[in-house]
């Protein structure tokens, strides 16, 4: 039962890590968008799909973590929804978007670290530079 369990929860770390980098991906090119207002109904409504998707996940994320691994995916939300929140606006220059990016990397990074620790992967975890 344990191993049926964590094989899920590394699923989930996973398909989270993974549909978060597409939201954050979306929102970029919606936030570029502002230069061309044709684009933008389709960049956003393919951005809110993958918002969804997220939120979907993120429930199994906290059925099936440490509290410890909610709170940085908790921390990841919180920062990939100032990008959401960029591209919604479409106000700012590019220079307003690198610390949400930075931030995002900071995040999952923690959020790797803590799954790591919660699936039980020992070994330092040095996130890609």
């Amino acid at each position: 039962m344990s191993t049926r369990w964590d094989e899920r929860k590394l699923d989930t770390y996973v398909e989270y890590a993974a549909v978060v980098k597409e939201v954050h991906r979306a929102a970029k090119a919606a936030f570029a968008a502002r230069a061309n207002l044709d684009d933008l109904p389709a960049l956003l409504a393919e951005m809110n799909e993958a918002e969804n998707r997220r939120s979907v996940l993120f429930e199994r994320l906290v059925l099936l973590a440490e509290p410890a691994a909610i709170t940085a995916a908790n921390a990841v939300n919180a920062k990939l929804w100032a990008g959401l929140h960029l591209a919604r606006a479409q106000q700012g220059s590019d220079s307003d978007w690198d610390p949400v990016g930075q931030g995002l990397i900071e995040a999952l990074s923690e959020l790797h670290r803590q799954a790591r620790v919660d699936l039980g992967i020992a070994g330092d975890f040095r996130p890609a530079a």
